[in-house]
């Protein structure tokens, strides 16, 4: 039987009720809807993005958006390690600090259309650098929920509280739609 561990590798107590472990994981599951609805608005704006950063090639602007997908692998591989040697509550403040900083500095940047050739080229260097570096968090951060959640969800539960994952994905992305289609003029 595996033991049960927190993000900060003690040993909890098996909490008693679904809704206990639910209000211990709201942050994480919150973190996993502002992941999905920055990936998912990306996807609902590339004409926009492909207009204003990559001088209206449809390629480019999926391919920076793979680059995202790329890379989770070696997040994966980079923070399992973290994971391994410092504990999974290291490995989720890195994962979640990144995250933060790569999709706020995102909104932070100069395109072509506002800032002209010199600035635009810039800012879409470092729009393919963040995006990168988006997917390698990403990558960390989903295994290290995943086993958060299974490790201390009751026995009963333990297919809900695994499955939040994916729920909160999905809601992400129903959301980012909703948004962008009550904002588009």
């Amino acid at each position: 039987m595996v033991t049960p561990m927190s993000i900060d590798g003690q040993k909890p107590a098996l909490p008693q009720s679904l809704t206990s472990v639910l209000w211990r994981s709201w942050p994480l599951l919150l973190g996993n809807v502002l992941e999905w609805y920055e990936f998912s608005v990306y996807g609902f704006l590339a004409p926009q993005l492909q207009a204003n950063f990559f001088a209206g090639s449809a390629v480019a602007t999926w391919l920076v958006f793979a680059s995202t997908f790329v890379s989770r692998p070696m997040g994966g591989m980079f923070l399992g390690w973290i994971s391994d040697r410092f504990g999974r509550r290291a490995s989720a403040n890195i994962s979640i600090m990144g995250m933060l900083v790569a999709t706020v500095s995102q909104g932070l940047l100069p395109s072509f259309r506002s800032s002209g050739r010199m600035f635009g080229t810039i800012g879409l260097v470092v729009l393919v650098l963040l995006r990168f570096l988006q997917g390698l968090f990403t990558g960390g951060e989903v295994s290290a929920v995943v086993a958060y959640l299974a490790e201390t969800a009751p026995p009963k539960h333990l297919g809900m509280m695994t499955t939040c994952m994916a729920i909160t994905a999905e809601s992400a992305m129903l959301l980012s739609n909703a948004v962008v289609a009550l904002t588009a003029r």
